[in-house]
């Protein structure tokens, strides 16, 4: 939002449209960021759902305006030549869930099950739903999501200044509760600037220690100036959080309101510094080399092909016999069980071999 208003948008519009009426100013906006040396680029979805849509007269465009959000990044990482992991940005409903408000938890799932299978569909590479400050919606968002797909999800609320969600939940609860519900990343971001991040994030590292954390702080408090929001962290100050978060296991780390491409840029340099100097101060490796022993005895047990024993596969190429092969997508995320179910039922229906499609 803070970039599409320097640009002229206005806060009076939907501006998940300007995917569609502007989409010249969004894929400037991503690039900037992308040069900057962002690694993950946020679709512009966050309201994209059929709730908050609904308020401009757009019920009806949620497919139109998500899938378009997606391809646009999609351009851009084709054109930064690099690897980067596009989030499908989903946000909160905009309206309340019953008893407190009159969105029932099945109309909510509905809801949010149709903007991610628009954002699955159209390639987006993980799901994140940020800015959560009700933990029953986000869990019925991430409910959703695992029903529906094998995208990782990042789950991320937000906290006040009292370090507690609108329903007065701390970090602590909030952590063990994402963390039960399979989510794959556990976050904190919008809210509050840096340094009340962090408090939220070690008590979710207090909660969880072993696993990793997603952070994105607001450039600070905004201040309101003139009828605009404006936020008063500096890049430097951004930055010198960075090996803060990073003690603490976040792994993706980013910014919310506010955050600038100079501010990410200064988190890159931040987060570059501090990997080098952890290379830096890294104990040599030592290697250890095993003893001149008998091929023989260092092999016995294993069951080596010996050279006269070609594989099935290498048979039948030898003997001109038609050979099939079949192609499998790689997984999205890090866990290839689907693929490795899909490999033993091709074997089991008659395939000679599996070959693994280039990652999209």
């Amino acid at each position: 939002g803070t970039m599409l208003y320097a640009k002229g948008a206005s806060s009076e519009q939907c501006l998940e449209q300007l995917v569609v009426t502007h989409p010249g100013w969004v894929t400037a906006i991503h690039q900037a960021y992308a040069s900057a040396g962002a690694d993950l680029i946020k679709s512009h979805t966050f309201g994209a759902n059929r709730i908050r849509l609904a308020a401009y007269g757009l019920a009806d465009h949620v497919r139109e305006f998500n899938f378009k959000a997606v391809r646009l990044v999609r351009d851009v990482r084709e054109v930064a030549g690099r690897a980067i992991f596009i989030a499908g940005d989903v946000g909160p409903l905009g309206k309340r869930l019953q008893p407190l408000g009159t969105v029932s938890e099945q109309e909510a799932y509905d809801v949010f099950r149709e903007q991610i299978s628009v954002l699955w569909e159209a390639g987006a590479d993980l799901l994140l739903f940020e800015t959560f400050t009700d933990l029953e919606e986000l869990r019925i968002a991430v409910r959703a999501a695992k029903d529906l797909c094998d995208l990782p999800v990042v789950a991320s609320m937000s906290y006040a200044q009292d370090g507690l969600t609108g329903s007065y939940l701390s970090p602590q609860i909030v952590t063990e509760r994402l963390l039960a519900l399979r989510a794959d990343l556990v976050g904190v971001n919008c809210g509050v600037g840096p340094v009340q991040t962090l408090h939220a994030l070690r008590a979710m590292h207090d909660a969880a220690p072993e696993v990793h954390f997603s952070v994105m702080p607001n450039a600070g408090f905004p201040e309101r100036v003139e009828g605009r929001f404006y936020y008063p962290s500096s890049p430097e100050y951004f930055a010198h959080h960075v090996p803060l978060f990073l003690e603490q296991n976040a792994r993706l780390i980013g910014g919310c309101c506010g955050t600038t491409p100079i501010h990410i840029r200064a988190m890159r340099d931040a987060l570059n510094n501090h990997l080098n100097l952890k290379a830096v101060t890294k104990p040599p490796k030592v290697e250890v080399s095993a003893p001149s022993e008998d091929l023989a005895e260092l092999t016995s047990g294993y069951d080596f092909l010996e050279e006269d024993q070609p594989t099935p596969l290498l048979q039948k190429l030898r003997a001109g016999k038609f050979v099939i092969s079949v192609e499998v997508d790689p997984p999205r995320a890090f866990v290839a069980q689907k693929q490795i179910e899909g490999a033993i039922h091709a074997k089991a229906m008659g395939a000679d071999a599996v070959n693994v499609a280039d990652s999209p």
